[in-house]
């Protein structure tokens, strides 16, 4: 896509090899890095979107920019993909277009890590959530039932600030329901980081939740959900399984 291709290359111009080793030896998933900082990321995307004069192009033209970026090779390109999504088509794009438009991150595993995930899912998703409220939130946290990992924690890191919201309660638990029954790591930790917004003002609830899920609780999750009440950590870690966990 010859508008996506300046970007690009003005990205790999500012490569920084050391950084991009201490990326993706923290990251791991086999995400490659250039070792460009977000910062830089950004100042790069402003310029491309003025000097391009991307705004005169259609929005399906946009969108489709934003999706190549998200199919490209380097974190860097991904995340420029998502902040053109936050930045310019979020609030332009009907929310359902958007969301069905985001079938292929999930079924072609162009989203595959949780650093990615998580600024797909808060940077996008979660200003989706913002602006559409419950129709959009059910649509989002739905996503708790995908067999690919990455697609079902994006049913529950959207959430994250939204705790607060009552009616959002009936969706966010089910999804947490699943997830901490799934094996890998990065849904239980998901669920921790959920729990531990929900601890700041719903305690009873996360206590109900982790003693109801005792059997699949690690200790990373329960230093996550309870990470501002030392005593109540220090019982529910001494509970867990002896398996433990990480």
């Amino acid at each position: 896509m010859q508008n996506a291709e300046l970007l690009q290359t003005r990205l790999v111009q500012r490569r920084d090899a050391r950084k991009q080793a201490w990326w993706e030896n923290y990251v791991k998933h086999g995400t490659h890095f250039l070792g460009v900082g977000l910062p830089q990321v950004e100042q790069e995307l402003t310029r491309w979107y003025r000097e391009t004069d991307l705004a005169s192009q259609s929005l399906t033209h946009q969108l489709d920019t934003s999706l190549y970026l998200l199919a490209q090779r380097y974190a860097e390109e991904k995340l420029a993909g998502v902040l053109l999504l936050q930045k310019h088509l979020c609030a332009k794009l009907e929310w359902r277009t958007l969301l069905a438009s985001f079938a292929p991150l999930w079924h072609k595993k162009l989203i595959y890590d949780w650093s990615i995930c998580d600024w797909f899912c808060l940077r996008v998703l979660r200003q989706l959530l913002r602006h559409h409220g419950t129709p959009c939130a059910e649509q989002i946290a739905a996503q708790h039932t995908a067999t690919y990992l990455w697609q079902a924690r994006a049913a529950l890191v959207p959430f994250v600030g939204h705790t607060g919201h009552v009616p959002y309660h009936a969706l966010i638990i089910p999804a947490c329901d699943a997830l901490i029954k799934r094996p890998e790591r990065f849904a239980k930790t998901a669920v921790g980081w959920i729990m531990r917004e929900f601890s700041k003002t719903e305690l009873p609830l996360v206590r109900s939740f982790l003693r109801s899920n005792n059997a699949y609780l690690t200790r990373e999750v329960v230093n996550n959900a309870l990470k501002y009440y030392r005593d109540e950590k220090k019982k529910c870690l001494a509970q867990l399984p002896t398996r433990g966990g990480a």
